[in-house]
């Protein structure tokens, strides 16, 4: 599978007196059919897991988060905050979430939730590349 570009634009416009507005917008070639919100407490993991067709735009809405990535040509660690650029994670790439403070992380997905398309094993999503 080939991955399109993605691109989300982030910008936040200072109000007087009201408080920001805090503005995503997404490519055109970005259709959401899923949003979920992940709650965890610090020093908590989460995800564990890769996904076939799956692509996932993280936004960190509250605390502190550090996000694992693991593919083929990637191995690499983001750290999300409330000021943090939303993080692309396309199909194929394992995810391991690790709340290092109490948090929200508000995930997007171009999928609705079918079970088939997780990789819950990582020496399986060797066999897939």
């Amino acid at each position: 599978m080939k991955n399109k570009l993605i691109k989300v634009s982030k910008k936040t416009i200072n109000q007087i007196n009201r408080g920001k507005l805090c503005v995503f917008e997404l490519s055109d070639n970005f259709q959401i059919k899923r949003i979920f919100n992940i709650h965890g407490y610090k020093n908590e993991i989460r995800g564990n897991h890769a996904h076939k067709k799956t692509i996932q735009i993280f936004i960190c809405i509250k605390g502190e988060i550090e996000i694992y990535l693991e593919s083929v040509n990637l191995k690499k660690i983001v750290l999300l905050n409330e000021k943090s650029k939303p993080l692309i994670v396309y199909p194929y790439t394992w995810v391991t979430i690790c709340f290092k403070k109490d948090g929200i992380l508000s995930v997007l997905a171009n999928m609705k939730y079918l079970k088939s398309d997780y990789i819950n094993n990582k020496d399986q999503l060797k066999n897939f590349k």
